[in-house]
């Protein structure tokens, strides 16, 4: 084959070859396209097929921390404290921990603290409100751990002497 008699064909014919090349390239194009959108729509398919299965885990998943929450909320009592305390705030702590566990949680008493009437080794009911008087605070007696419960909403006042009863005005 002479190289000269090609270069002659693709002059004389250049129209024909340049409208070829066009066609063949708008065809590939074309082609590649349509295996994207292909692609795409596969996709979409697994992406659902996805979203369906991990909405049927995540139902699953709920009713079941929905029941664990339910069962860890009761093995939990969460307690305020607050005065002569470093680090005042609301902790939550294992069902049946002592006042001293909740003080050691919250880092401690402060120098100032007047321990003198606060029974450590209570046991913490949840929503204790509890106060540690600082020294030379004037408190009543009674004051120093509020309970919030009971069926018909009572505040329970405990100090290490008594027990006081009052119904809460709503």
């Amino acid at each position: 084959m002479d190289w000269k008699k090609i270069e002659n064909l693709l002059i004389e014919y250049k129209m024909y070859v340049f409208v070829g090349i066009i066609v063949l390239g708008f065809f590939l194009w074309y082609q590649h396209d349509i295996s994207i959108q292909n692609n795409n729509q596969s996709d979409l398919i697994g992406q659902t097929k996805r979203a369906e299965q991990n909405a049927k885990l995540e139902k699953a998943n709920t009713k079941t921390s929905t029941e664990s929450q339910a069962t860890a909320k009761s093995q939990e009592v969460t307690c305020d404290i607050s005065g002569a305390i470093r680090h005042q705030g609301v902790y939550t702590l294992k069902k049946g921990a002592r006042l001293e566990d909740l003080i050691e949680v919250a880092g401690g008493t402060t120098k100032r603290a007047q321990l003198n009437n606060v029974n450590r080794a209570l046991i913490l009911k949840d929503q204790d409100k509890i106060h540690i008087p600082y020294t030379g605070e004037k408190i009543k007696q009674g004051e120093i751990v509020t309970s919030v419960g009971g069926q018909d909403g009572a505040q329970t006042t405990e100090s290490v002497d008594t027990i006081v009863v009052e119904k809460i005005v709503k």
